[in-house]
Formats: structure tokens, sequence, C-alpha cells
């Protein structure tokens, strides 16, 4: 999984160093979570269809195949957003109408509704996870090392 961290800039004449504004995760559609919250025939949220019989438009509910969650787009691929007629997309027909869903924008706004305790506790797991990544490489050569040298004294 890849971190995006979006960083601000003050400016004028009290401006201090770039700061962190908080970190997005940013998955790719192999890294997503599991159970996909998403359909593969791009089908998504409550959609209204046209019923050519009565001329009228019918409200269509998309489900994922569990049958009881509603399907979003996949806001890590190219079509992240969800038009009022049910289908996933990219352009402000999908993104920016009356109705439509934009799954990028939820989920900055998402993570901008936690308090900055949150923001703080994930912060610290993400650099004790990548501390922890390190050190466990680090003892991992070590122990590699000490393992040839005990198989070479061995062998004398």
């Amino acid at each position: 999984m890849d971190f995006a961290t979006i960083i601000g800039m003050q400016s004028g004449p009290d401006a201090e160093e770039p700061f962190k504004l908080f970190t997005i995760l940013a998955t790719s559609k192999s890294e997503a979570a599991t159970p996909a919250s998403w359909r593969d025939d791009e089908r998504c949220g409550i959609g209204q269809t046209e019923n050519i019989e009565s001329g009228r438009y019918d409200t269509e509910y998309f489900y994922l195949p569990d049958g009881k969650n509603i399907a979003q787009c996949n806001l890590a691929g190219s079509l992240p957003c969800c038009s009022s007629h049910g289908w996933c997309g990219s352009e402000a027909d999908w993104c920016d109408c009356v109705g439509c869903i934009d799954y990028r924008k939820e989920q900055i706004e998402a993570r901008l509704e936690k308090s900055e305790e949150d923001l703080a506790l994930e912060d610290l797991a993400d650099d004790c996870s990548s501390r922890f990544s390190k050190e466990k490489k680090e003892m991992e050569e070590k122990i590699s090392y000490l393992s040839q040298a005990l198989a070479e004294k061995e062998d004398l």
C-alpha cells in the first residue's frame, strides 16, 4: 500500500516551514480492502432506469454480491465517481452532478473529520510500523550472518 502525504504551505512574512496536513491511504485495485466495495460491471449506488413500457423511471439498487451493501466505485481506479443513474465514471457527469458521489472526495473528507488526536495516533502507528519493519530486516540480516558464520565454523 502507498501513502500520499498532503503538505501545507503558508505564505506571507510569518510563513513557517511546510507542515503535514494529513496522509491519505492510496491503494491499487489489487491492494484494496477485501471484500471489494465495487462491482465488476461498474454499476453503483441507487440509479434511475427508464422503464420503456410505462415511460417512467424506476429506482434500482445496485448491491454488492453479498446482497446487503450498495456498491460504490473504486476510488483508486479510473472510474471513482458514481452518477445519479448508477454508473461509475470519471467526468463531470459522474463526479459533479446533483446526486453524484465522488468517492475520492469522501475519503479526504472522512480523513479531515478525524480529530487531531486520532490523526496523531495514526501517524505514530505508521512511524512505529516503519521502524519495526526496518529493525526486523536488520535483525534478519544479523541472524543470516550468524547462521552462515556458524555453518562455516562447523565445516572446519
